[in-house]
Formats: structure tokens, C-alpha cells, sequence
């Protein structure tokens, strides 16, 4: 997901079709993500799961392909519990 998301101007019609569906900036993304990958990556989780279901469905087609978008949908189902983790997980950071 990373990885697409990182090259978000590089990618096809249907990535870029999502991409104004979401009123997302692809040039504008990738240097969101090289500046703060995890927090652009919780804004645009937000920023999908904020779609109705048929919509996000659709979405998440064009942006990452059958394989992964229920996987994803998984993830934005989860979005709290997965922020939680991170603010755990940077808790744990500072200690070291």
C-alpha cells in the first residue's frame, strides 16, 4: 500500500480517478508522505473511511486492486484500535 501510495502520481487512470474522488493532490502526497509517511497515511485512511461503503469499495478497487481491498477495508474498519497501536508503539520508542 506503501508503496502505491509513494508513487501516487506515477500510477494509472483508475489510481488517479480515486485520487480526485478523495480530493487528494497526488504530487502533493508524495511529498506528504516523504515528510511524514505515518501520519499522511492516518489522514488518508480518515479521509476513506469517511466514503459510504459502496463508494470506499470502489475506491479502494481503483486504488490498490481486488487482492488488497478488502485487506484495507479491514484496515480502515479498525482505524481507532490501529492508531492506538502507533501511540503505543511511539511510547515505547521514546523509552529507548
Amino acid at each position: 500500500m506503501l508503496s502505491k501510495l509513494q508513487t501516487a502520481s506515477k500510477q494509472g487512470g483508475n489510481f488517479q480517478k480515486a485520487f480526485q474522488q478523495l480530493k487528494i493532490n497526488a504530487k502533493e502526497f508524495e511529498k506528504a508522505i516523504g515528510k511524514n509517511a505515518q501520519g499522511t497515511l492516518v489522514k488518508f485512511l480518515e479521509t476513506v473511511a469517511k466514503l459510504g461503503k459502496q463508494e470506499r469499495s470502489s475506491v479502494l478497487f481503483d486504488l490498490f486492486g481486488l487482492e488488497y481491498q478488502d485487506d484495507i477495508a479491514l484496515l480502515i474498519g479498525s482505524l481507532n484500535e490501529y492508531k492506538k497501536s502507533l501511540i503505543k508503539m511511539c511510547n515505547c520508542c521514546s523509552l529507548l
